[in-house]
């Protein structure tokens, strides 16, 4: 099997914004359309941004954080259309976040994909809803594209 390295550069003068906006408005000049509202989580930074530019082709736009409580924090604000996180970060894990998504009717219907190497089947069990995805690293940049629609179609209804 191939590794597939994605490296993203960007030019010294833009902030991370600008390269969001930037894949935003080549979508739409493109004539694609954005898709879903994805808020994504690690502490990595290269790993956000092979998210964000993994998420961005495939046409949806992405809000990303650093940590569980900016996750949170996020989620509750956004309400985006699925979430992708780390399990190991700085504060509170992956799982600890999503447990606390569960809590407000607002959240715990958003699905989330688990993207880390560290989640064992059983902690999966207790915190992790049906139709959530893990997505093992490293992984392939299809295997995310792909957990995430997955997810976005298997979308539990909104809790009224």
């Amino acid at each position: 099997m191939t590794t597939l390295a994605v490296t993203h550069r960007r030019p010294a003068h833009t902030t991370p914004d600008d390269t969001h906006q930037r894949h935003h408005k080549h979508a739409k000049a493109e004539g694609r359309r954005t898709m879903s509202h994805i808020v994504a989580a690690d502490d990595d930074p290269g790993i956000r941004r092979v998210v964000e530019r993994v998420l961005t082709r495939a046409g949806h736009t992405v809000d990303l954080c650093s940590d569980g409580h900016e996750l949170i924090s996020e989620v509750r604000s956004q309400h985006p259309d699925a979430v992708v996180t780390d399990n190991e970060m700085p504060g509170i894990t992956g799982l600890q976040a999503r447990a606390e998504l569960l809590t407000t009717p607002d959240t715990a219907d958003i699905p989330v994909v688990m993207a880390t190497g560290s989640v064992t089947p059983e902690q999966a069990a207790e915190t992790l809803q049906n139709g959530d995805r893990i997505v093992h690293k490293p992984f392939q940049p299809s295997e995310l594209r792909d957990a995430v629609q997955d997810v976005l179609i298997h979308r539990r209804p909104r809790q009224a």
